[in-house]
């Protein structure tokens, strides 16, 4: 499965990020991203469409997530990646609401 993983830049080198990227790479074909401007995320989900990405996971906060759902909502539902989620903000509010847990849980 292609998969594209979008950090938000202040996340992106946290030992337990980059621990659970490096795990997940031994068995998906991944292809991390990081932002550091508005913007950054609309680009990366074209690129990642473009290379025939089946799972867009965003990694940040609430603003991470709101403009990766913004973006998705233009495409026509069938040409939509699954949309996943690591929390990584300072509240999370979404995540929090979708009772997506925020330890990095054990496999």
């Amino acid at each position: 499965m292609k998969i594209t993983i979008v950090l938000n830049g202040k996340k992106a080198q946290l030992p337990e990020v980059r621990s659970a990227i490096a795990a997940f790479r031994k068995t998906e074909d991944v292809q991390i991203r990081v932002t550091y401007e508005y913007g950054d995320v609309v680009r990366f989900l074209d690129e990642a469409l473009a290379n025939g990405v089946e799972r867009f996971i965003i990694g940040g906060g609430d603003g991470s997530v709101n403009e990766a759902v913004n973006a998705l909502a233009q495409l026509p539902r069938a040409e939509r990646p699954v949309l996943a989620l690591m929390p990584l903000g300072t509240a999370n509010d979404f995540a929090r609401a979708c009772t997506i847990p925020l330890e990095c849980l054990e496999a």
